[in-house]
């Protein structure tokens, strides 16, 4: 029986189970058999790293007595490699994402063996000495005993469950083994008869993740069914549990007298429906969050675009020459290909786009591969980043930019990479020496945002001393009277009004990263805009609160 037909066999048996009990045990088996099965989908890129260093191993000493050691060394420390990579795009909250950066900091060492084979390589025009091989064998035994001691703690810690308590959560088991089967053994679902076995596995489960769902019975608010008052219970035990939040699965009269639990201290519910699409539709958020625009916490990077992250958070801190950028010219129709397929993503995903920047997406390769035709080298910088500047219906240029880099769809994100980049690399090469505030090295220079954040995350994300992370290009100003507009401008249904106050330390250790005053090439000069790089991370100093002379909250970052 292979893959396919087992997994269909436990839905059925799921399906037909005539407990909980059962059906519970089903979705182990179900769990475990998704985990095989995604072990055996390991990344390339790991695979390819591993592999390159082998050859380079073998091909400089064949008949070494180190070199077989070393090739079965790397190989299995590849394969703990790859099986914690592919728990990447599921990982969640800090502790398990603290865990997951240190397997990537391993691969970073693997890469400085892999320089370390070259550097050999060079050295030794015949042979690699068998002293120099142990040298990298005694390298590769830190990494794998670092690698196998991280391995359990990771895999433990990543584990998610979804606990489900209700007296009729039977009747749902077509959606519990859809959420088992979309979550590819990452997330295991369960469901409760039992009020005693559901409060024993969340006590059980205390050291994961955990969605929990309640009808308004098993909540036990306002209505009194024997043992059912769990949400007093999850108050009550909050201090020991990771719990990413409750929803309440209930009928109209539950959802109406259910309402002030969404405002209780603890903001353990989420949310409170009476829709089965809606319920699924909450808990993707609360597994995956997908909703965060603007401006997010650095920890959820992770979940937005696992595969790209690091290369996105080093953007600001990498050296791009001119030739980088005549890589990325778009006069070979790679651009306008890579928008057709960006169109396609995004009325197939329905992504949120205003429907005029969504019927301007292919005017733009026109206006870059426009500015791609001047013979001068800065020409070209100067005139992209005033295309940045610009914005008309025809070339929706500038929100089409940045409403795509702050959706942080890792598919669309990597459709639009040459796009992106043609603009990273020409705003560090922009010459703004002549407008940029340059004063002694380590003064403050102080320059304002104005801007607006979700109402439901901006109590988790604004708060001293957490690190947050802006991820499109940012535009900031000398002037704070200007950021005052854009908050206007920026105020909608369901946000809140804010004001970042960034205290940017001027000076030659910070120049070349530095935001870059774009006054000379604006086609709004007076706003004295200073623009950063997409995924710049900031620390917040003070969170100050409105007042009614300032109707805002400012953030000092």
């Amino acid at each position: 029986m292979n893959a396919n037909d087992y997994e269909q066999k436990l839905y059925q048996l799921a399906m037909n189970s005539n407990s909980s009990k059962n059906f519970n045990q089903i979705m182990k088996e179900y769990q475990e058999l998704q985990k095989q099965e995604q072990l055996k989908n390991k990344p390339e890129r790991i695979s390819n790293k591993i592999q390159a260093l082998t050859i380079k191993i073998c091909q400089q000493s064949n008949n070494s007595k180190q070199t077989m050691q070393i090739v079965q060394l790397v190989g299995d420390l590849g394969n703990l490699l790859e099986d914690v990579d592919t728990l990447k795009e599921h990982i969640k909250d800090q502790d398990s994402i603290t865990l997951y950066q240190k397997y990537r900091d391993l691969i970073m060492n693997l890469n400085e063996d892999e320089k370390m084979c070259e550097k050999i390589s060079q050295e030794s025009i015949q042979v690699v000495s068998d002293d120099k091989l142990l040298q990298i064998k005694k390298r590769l035994d830190l990494l794998f005993e670092k690698a196998k001691q991280l391995h359990t703690a990771t895999m433990k810690k990543t584990q998610k469950y979804l606990l489900w308590m209700d007296k009729n959560a039977s009747n749902n088991k077509e959606i519990l083994t859809l959420i088992q089967q979309q979550y590819k053994g990452f997330v295991l679902v369960q469901y409760y008869e039992d009020n005693q076995d559901f409060r024993n596995d969340v006590l059980k489960y205390k050291e994961n993740p955990c969605v929990i769902i309640m009808s308004a019975v098993a909540a036990g608010s306002n209505v009194q069914y024997g043992d059912g008052d769990h949400f007093n219970f999850l108050k009550q035990n909050k201090h020991q549990l990771r719990i990413q939040g409750c929803i309440l699965y209930c009928g109209e009269q539950g959802k109406k007298n259910n309402q002030h639990l969404l405002k209780d201290p603890s903001k353990l519910l989420k949310r409170i429906t009476t829709d089965h699409t809606m319920l699924q539709k909450y808990v993707e958020e609360m597994l995956i969050p997908s909703e965060y625009k603007r401006v997010i916490q650095l920890e959820h990077v992770d979940f937005f675009i696992p595969n790209i992250k690091q290369e996105a958070l080093q953007i600001q801190f990498q050296n791009y020459t001119f030739q980088n950028l005549k890589d990325m010219n778009p006069n070979k129709k790679s651009l306008r290909n890579a928008f057709k397929k960006a169109k396609e993503l995004i009325i197939k995903k329905k992504i949120s786009l205003k429907q005029d920047v969504i019927d301007g997406i292919e005017n733009i390769p026109e206006l870059l591969e426009n500015a791609f035709q001047n013979q001068s080298d800065q020409i070209v910088v100067d005139r992209i980043i005033q295309i940045y500047s610009e914005q008309s219906n025809k070339y929706p240029t500038y929100q089409f930019l940045n409403s795509t880099l702050n959706i942080l769809n890792e598919e669309l994100t990597v459709a639009l990479l040459q796009f992106y980049y043609i603009f990273i690399i020409s705003l560090h090469l922009y010459d703004d020496s002549n407008e940029t505030i340059i004063q002694p090295n380590g003064s403050v220079l102080t320059l304002f945002r104005g801007s607006s954040i979700d109402k439901d995350h901006f109590s988790d994300i604004i708060q001293k001393s957490k690190t947050i992370l802006l991820p499109s290009f940012s535009s900031f100003s000398t002037l704070k009277h200007k950021a005052e507009q854009f908050i206007l401008a920026n105020c909608f249904e369901d946000t809140v009004p804010v004001l970042f106050e960034y205290k940017y330390k001027t000076g030659n250790d910070h120049f070349r990263n530095r935001p870059k005053n774009i006054r000379r090439v604006s086609k709004f000069p007076c706003e004295d805009e200073y623009i950063i790089y997409p995924f710049t991370q900031f620390v917040i100093k003070e969170v100050k609160q409105p007042t009614p002379q300032i109707p805002y909250y400012t953030i000092v970052i």
